[in-house]
């Protein structure tokens, strides 16, 4: 997504319980420095509080000691403390902003909320138009050979218009609405791109699967939902009962485990 030019500072931060006892530590300056040119990348990048250089790229302590022109063992130690007081989370090495909102601008958010709804408009014209493959030709082989082609083009995006719609046992629901309403705001761009993903490489039920447990850990994060798919697929996981099986095998363990060590034997 395009950067944002600003992020929200309330006139009171120094009167806030966490800034008071990062006021209280050591180096307390060089820590709330690094604090807001956390806020600062965050807002340039506009992934949602995550701190990522590309789609594909996050930022490591060693990146942002560069960045930051600080020494790294200052950035560790102050993510470490951000971490800590909850300014912070940091999962599958990548640091995110959990309450990045309380950051934004209202008014500057809804425009952003605004070409998000834009582009998911967009995504699910040009799927809709795919879906119905219109192909006007007048020669009779050419139309043949385009509806062979088109054929093909359809196949390919068989799964990439689980994005928009798809059929379940509880029948039709938009994916990208089921993930909004968990998730509790609207996504990014990012976050689309990295759904539609999931959903080529996994089956649709599966991947509510994972949006389900990651809620229930508390972690409404896409990578996390990745991690999770990823794990499942290396563990030959690839339908939700095998996912109901395994659970089940694993609190059965589990609990003889327990019961081994009760009675010590």
């Amino acid at each position: 997504m395009s950067e944002i030019k600003w992020i929200k500072i309330t006139t009171d931060i120094f009167d806030d319980e966490k800034i008071c006892l990062i006021d209280a530590l050591p180096d307390p300056d060089a820590i709330l420095v690094i604090w807001f040119k956390i806020l600062t990348l965050a807002g340039k990048h506009n992934s949602n509080g995550l701190l990522m250089m590309t789609d594909k790229v996050h930022y490591t302590d060693e990146m942002l000691a560069t960045i930051f022109r600080r020494p790294l063992n200052t950035v560790r130690m102050a993510i470490g403390v951000f971490e800590q007081f909850g300014m912070i989370e940091i999962i599958d090495g990548i640091i995110s902003l959990p309450n990045w909102e309380k950051h934004q601008n209202v008014d500057g958010m809804e425009k952003i909320k605004e070409q998000t709804r834009n582009r998911v408009a967009k995504y699910r014209k040009k799927q809709k138009n795919l879906a119905l493959g219109n192909v006007t030709v007048t020669d009779g082989n050419a139309l043949e050979e385009d509806k062979d082609k088109n054929k093909n083009r359809l196949d390919k995006d068989k799964n990439k218009k689980r994005i928009t719609t798809t059929t379940s046992s509880g029948g039709q629901e938009n994916i990208l609405e089921l993930f909004q309403s968990e998730f509790r705001r609207l996504l990014s761009g990012f976050e689309i791109e990295e759904i539609n993903h999931l959903l080529n490489e996994n089956d649709v039920d599966l991947v509510k699967e994972a949006l389900k447990t990651a809620i229930n850990s508390g972690k409404p994060n896409i990578k996390y939902i990745g991690g999770i798919l990823r794990n499942w697929q290396m563990n030959n996981v690839t339908t939700v009962e095998q996912v109901r099986q395994s659970e089940k095998k694993n609190k059965d363990k589990k609990e003889e485990q327990e019961a081994k060590d009760e009675w010590g034997y």
